[in-house]
C-alpha cells in the first residue's frame, strides 16, 4: 500500500498511575487527532483507516462510528469490543476495569457501553478486519472477536475474522509477516 501516513496513539497515563482513570480522556484524544489529519490538504479524508490492537480496538471501532465519511476500513487485533462480557468472565479485576472504565458495569455504564463495539455495530458502516490468535491472554478468553462478528452479523454489517496459528504473546498487535499481509491487502481492497 502507496501513500499511507501512519499516526500512533499511546496511552496518556500508564495502569501503575492508578489514580488517574482514563475513561474518555483517550477518546477526546482520539478525536482531536483524527480533527488534526481531517484539517490536513494532503490527507483523502475519505480513504481514512483505523488500525489498532487491545485498547487500540476501541479507539478504531470509537473512530469508525464518529467518523463515518471518513474512515474507509478497520483492522484489529487482540479485540476488546465486549467489555461486559470480559468483565464477567475475566479475573483480573484489580484496577483494570477502574482505570479503562471508571468502575464495574453498575457504577459505570454508560462508559461500558461506550468502549463496547457490539452495543453500537449497527453504526459501524465500513468493513471490519479481526485477527485472533490462537492462545489469546486471559482478558480475551470471553470470544471478542465472535462478539464483534455477531453484533455485525446481526445488523448486516461486514466483518471477517482472520485466527492466526501463532500465540498472541508472540505476535501481539501486527507483528508478524502474515498479519501484515493481511493488514495490506484489506487496506487494498477497500481504499
Amino acid at each position: 500500500a502507496n501513500n499511507c501516513i501512519c499516526l500512533q496513539y499511546d496511552l496518556r497515563y500508564t495502569y501503575e498511575q492508578r489514580g488517574w482513570d482514563l475513561a474518555e480522556k483517550d477518546f477526546s484524544d482520539i478525536s482531536l487527532m483524527m480533527e488534526l489529519i481531517l484539517s490536513c490538504d494532503f490527507v483523502d479524508k475519505n480513504s481514512i483507516f483505523a488500525v489498532g490492537s487491545s485498547n487500540g480496538s476501541v479507539l478504531s471501532m470509537y473512530m469508525a462510528r464518529s467518523y463515518p465519511e471518513s474512515i474507509c476500513g478497520v483492522a484489529i487485533t487482540s479485540p476488546l469490543c465486549d467489555w461486559k462480557l470480559m468483565y464477567q468472565t475475566s479475573d483480573i479485576h484489580e484496577g483494570f476495569f477502574e482505570y479503562y472504565c471508571a468502575g464495574t458495569p453498575d457504577e459505570a455504564p454508560e462508559e461500558y457501553e461506550t468502549r463496547s463495539a457490539v452495543t453500537f455495530a449497527n453504526e459501524i458502516l465500513c468493513p471490519v478486519m479481526i485477527i485472533d490468535y490462537t492462545d489469546p491472554w486471559y482478558y480475551y478468553k470471553a470470544g471478542q472477536a465472535e462478539a464483534m462478528k455477531n453484533a455485525m452479523d446481526a445488523v448486516g454489517g461486514n466483518c471477517t475474522i482472520h485466527k492466526l496459528d501463532t500465540p498472541l504473546s508472540e505476535a501481539n498487535d501486527f507483528k508478524t509477516a502474515e498479519a501484515r499481509e493481511l493488514l495490506w491487502k484489506f487496506i487494498d481492497k477497500y481504499k
